[in-house]
């Protein structure tokens, strides 16, 4: 006998996806969403003058503008990596939203930046600064600058020494020469009409050109060159191996320091990333080199006004062409660039003065001065006369001109000659004989106006203001962000990179203000 078994339900399950979700994902994004204040002031930017006007071939590719702002909004979340911005197109509601719903692949996002925005990045900082200029108060007038070092992408031990190299190059010189005498007699003993010259130094050419002889000689009498256990190299073959590797070796050190260029060392990974010592040392604290970019930025009012990537460690000779990209950016240079004690020396007072900047950058013994804490090297007495701490005068010896680093300087040098028997001699001066003095009067004049800027109210608070707004960038970047190892290659693709997380910090900190602005005016 069948029997039937009925199920009475007593709830409908049956709840379909377009009640739950609204036909348009921004009634899902509140107003005071970063998202919207990006898509606000990207709205008021032609971005598609940035597209690339030549013809591809195939099927077509996704729209520039959500594609644009996308990846703009990434980096403004702190999100630098594509698979992570991939993730976030496919995921998150305000990717969703501003793109249309595209999903593009990790790789497509990487070729967009490097093809796309490539060398534009600049343009569009600065024309995403003109828009916050115009919509919030900056002054212009006032840049705070610091530096960081961030790790290259480069392995480990991947570096190049020039003068190590240089050594190398110095020793194959004197192989050679020896070895060119020799072969010369080898060629006399075969009846062979070639002889060298014994140089000094042998360029690269003259490496080839020996090799060649040879290599010629080779092909001519088609002699058979033997290799492997239990076979003996006649004589020639052993002068043709030997030179070969000489000439390989002059070509690669030759490529090595021209690689080098000004620089002391490079990485093999990364050719524009240049070995320094980095405050972060996680090889098991040995204090070993690495490869790194020392990266400058300049900061106005909380926004990154300028950002610039460069290959030498010191901050005394990044600050020149930091001014001078800024003035080809922005038409002008800022009348305070105000630095720490990595920025203040001469060259540097001398190129402020010439292009109309204050004195604002400390110099190396600063805080010592204020502090007085600094040695007392000499005094003057009021008859205008340098004596040293027990009273002996300074006598004048000589002037000392020098042109380093493309600036004029006299440098006056002075010696006292009663040190022999005082007292005080040991904890006065390390000299041997007498205690000398070499006074660059215009840089001590120079050191006192910046003593007197920086000491004044307005000195004051730019010194405050320096430490908050320019370190502060940094820390938010290096510390919130986490990052702290470059993802690129090459210093055009670094620079590039950089920009971008200069547009993501300037986007973020202008909605943080507007947002503080907002609820100042509704309370």
């Amino acid at each position: 006998m069948n029997t039937t078994h009925t199920i009475t339900l007593k709830q409908d399950y049956c709840i379909p996806c377009q009640f739950i979700f609204p036909q348009e994902f921004e009634n899902l994004i509140e107003n005071s969403s970063s998202v919207k204040t990006l898509k606000t002031i990207l709205g008021g930017i032609n971005l598609e003058k940035y597209k690339p006007k030549h013809e591809t071939r195939g099927r077509k590719g996704y729209e520039y503008r959500p594609m644009m702002e996308s990846i703009l909004y990434a980096y403004t979340l702190g999100i630098y990596s594509v698979r992570k911005i991939e993730e976030a197109m496919k995921n998150d509601i305000r990717f969703i939203w501003l793109s249309g719903g595209i999903h593009p692949s990790y790789k497509t996002i990487s070729e967009f930046i490097k093809y796309q925005i490539g060398k534009n990045a600049e343009t569009i900082f600065k024309e995403l600064n003109d828009v916050i200029e115009a919509e919030d108060d900056i002054d212009v007038n006032t840049i705070y600058i610091d530096g960081t070092k961030i790790e290259a992408n480069a392995t480990k031990f991947s570096f190049v020494w020039k003068k190590a190299t240089q050594k190398y190059q110095e020793k194959l010189m004197v192989k050679m020469s020896k070895d060119i005498v020799e072969l010369d007699e080898f060629f006399k003993e075969c009846n062979i009409g070639i002889h060298y010259l014994v140089k000094d130094f042998y360029q690269v050419d003259d490496f080839i050109e020996v090799f060649n002889s040879l290599d010629k000689i080779h092909q001519n009498v088609d002699s058979i060159f033997t290799y492997g256990k239990g076979h003996r190299k006649n004589e020639f073959q052993k002068w043709y191996e030997t030179f070969e590797s000489y000439k390989n070796k002059a070509m690669e050190y030759s490529e090595k320091i021209r690689i080098c260029g000004n620089r002391n060392s490079y990485s093999k990974t990364d050719h524009d990333a240049t070995m320094m010592h980095g405050k972060e040392d996680y090889y098991n604290k040995t204090g070993i080199f690495k490869a790194y970019y020392n990266i400058q930025v300049g900061v106005s009012n909380e926004y990154i006004r300028l950002i610039g990537v460069y290959q030498d460690s010191n901050d005394l000779r990044t600050f020149k062409p930091f001014m001078e990209d800024y003035n080809r950016l922005y038409q002008h240079y800022p009348i305070y660039p105000v630095g720490d004690a990595g920025y203040g020396s001469y060259e540097n007072y001398i190129y402020c003065i010439s292009n109309h900047m204050e004195l604002v950058q400390k110099y190396n013994t600063f805080s010592q001065d204020k502090e007085g804490k600094e040695k007392v090297r000499y005094q003057v007495t009021k008859e205008g006369k340098m004596v040293c701490p027990k009273g002996h005068e300074f006598i004048y010896n000589r002037d000392t001109e020098s042109t380093r680093y493309g600036v004029y300087k006299i440098v006056q040098n002075y010696v006292c000659t009663r040190c022999k028997d005082c007292p005080i001699k040991s904890t006065c001066t390390k000299e041997k004989d007498s205690k000398s003095l070499a006074i660059n009067v215009v840089y001590e004049e120079m050191k006192q106006v910046v003593q007197d800027n920086l000491n004044s109210d307005l000195g004051i608070q730019q010194r405050v203001r320096r430490s908050i707004e320019a370190e502060g960038a940094f820390g938010i970047i290096k510390q919130d962000w986490d990052y702290r190892r470059i993802h690129r290659r090459g210093i055009d693709n670094v620079k590039l990179e950089m920009f971008l997380i200069a547009i993501g910090f300037n986007m973020k900190k202008f909605h943080q203000r507007m947002v503080i602005r907002k609820s100042k005016i509704m309370n």
